[in-house]
């Protein structure tokens, strides 16, 4: 089982077996919410949940497992 620190709080997170990159956690100290990006060696980085405007009026989510593209 891998251990990754929270960028917040430094507290230690056990990662499960199971865990991949894009999946999404939440510190149980403080609540915050982390992405996997690597599981080898193990990294998070903080959700980045964001509109980003692609071209021509597309928008798009960004963060988690998936984009999701709004039509301008």
């Amino acid at each position: 089982m891998a251990i990754v620190f929270c960028l917040d709080c430094t507290a230690s997170i056990h990662l499960g077996l199971n865990s991949h990159a894009g999946q999404r956690l939440t510190c149980p100290h403080c609540n915050t919410e982390l992405e996997v990006i690597d599981t080898s060696p193990p990294e998070v980085d903080w959700v980045y949940d964001e509109l980003v405007d692609l071209w021509d009026g597309e928008y798009a989510y960004l963060g988690g497992e998936a984009e999701t593209v709004v039509p301008g």
